[in-house]
């Protein structure tokens, strides 16, 4: 009867040894498909962000843009309820440069911006005369501005401002300027307009003189 209850035993103990084991499994195992789909939809949306500025424009009038992002600082222009606020961080061929342009609704809420940047002009609040010989900044700077939009760029690389306004020209279809205001690095600014005299056969770069 020992023996019995012994051998009963050993099969038990033999059952329950020999039964197969839960088999543990791997989520990444079960969706490598979704993984990899979910990761050339972000890389696509990358590609496809809208930055607002054409590369192929860019490059059209020999300005050669390597990367652009979003900048997201706040600066003076922001505050004067601008219809549309665009700034860019660009690395260039030659090196980098920012971005900006201001699109407002009429003129006088350009001018009204502009001439409140000017009186309070950079990191040091600088005031800056309409027409004066001044430093803006040390580095270089354009600054081109029509009846409805300024667009501002500084780099610590020298800007041509030709390249530029053939860029503008070229995106925007803006042939003429109220003001352009060039500013090599470390220099003082020049003012400019567009025929703004007889002289001017065509839309161009007529200084403008403090009389």
């Amino acid at each position: 009867m020992e023996y019995i209850r012994i051998f009963i035993l050993i099969s038990l103990l033999y059952s329950c040894s020999s039964g197969e084991k839960d088999e543990v499994l791997n989520m990444n195992d079960l969706t490598p498909h979704a993984n990899q789909a979910n990761a050339g939809k972000k890389e696509k949306s990358e590609d496809n962000i809208d930055y607002g500025f054409s590369i192929p424009m860019a490059d059209s009038s020999g300005i050669t843009v390597m990367e652009i992002d979003f900048m997201k600082d706040p600066m003076f222009p922001d505050r004067f309820m601008p219809d549309s606020i665009l700034k860019l961080k660009m690395d260039l061929k030659e090196g980098q440069l920012f971005y900006g342009q201001w699109i407002f609704a009429d003129s006088l809420k350009t001018r009204n911006a502009l001439f409140n940047w000017l009186d309070c002009f950079g990191t040091n609040c600088n005031t800056i005369k309409y027409l004066s010989e001044s430093r803006f900044q040390n580095d270089a700077m354009l600054l081109f501005v029509n009846d409805t939009s300024i667009f501002y760029i500084s780099s610590k690389i020298n800007l041509d401002e030709k390249k530029w306004q053939h860029y503008l020209e070229l995106k925007y279809g803006i042939n003429l300027w109220k003001t352009v205001i060039v500013q090599r690095y470390g220099q003082k600014a020049i003012w400019y307009s567009f025929g703004k005299y007889k002289e001017a056969k065509k839309p161009s770069f007529v200084s403008l003189k403090n009389e």
